[in-house]
């Protein structure tokens, strides 16, 4: 499937990546992406929103949280893995490469590398 512009300036975030790679091995809600990659909640449910709406993440069935509140999870459905990005359609060629090794450094880091 060819990647829409869309889809592919939303891969050309670290954080988008990340979120897409958290929520690909489990659901997750905004609350546990923030607090795993140690943002602003709602700097997270910008980045949420914009996969979804590019079809890139797909919201899960609601659950039970804490103090009643049902929490809404994310789920990645495996699309990203799937797209293909031609040259021609790319406005600048190494930004989703340099996203794609940020995305990786900061993971590194977080897990006590260099």
């Amino acid at each position: 499937m060819d990647a829409t512009p869309e889809q592919i300036r939303a891969l050309a975030s670290p954080v988008r990546l990340r979120i897409l790679r958290l929520c690909a091995t489990g659901e997750r809600t905004n609350q546990e992406l923030a607090r795993r990659l140690e943002r602003d909640p709602a700097t997270i449910l910008h980045h949420v929103r914009l996969l979804v709406a590019t079809g890139l993440l797909e919201p899960a069935t609601p659950r039970p949280g804490r103090r009643g509140a049902f929490e809404k999870p994310y789920r990645a459905p495996g699309l990203s893995g799937r797209l293909r990005v031609h040259a021609a359609s790319r406005a600048e060629p190494q930004v989703g490469t340099r996203a794609a090794w940020t995305a990786c450094l900061d993971e590194v880091q977080e897990a006590g590398g260099p």
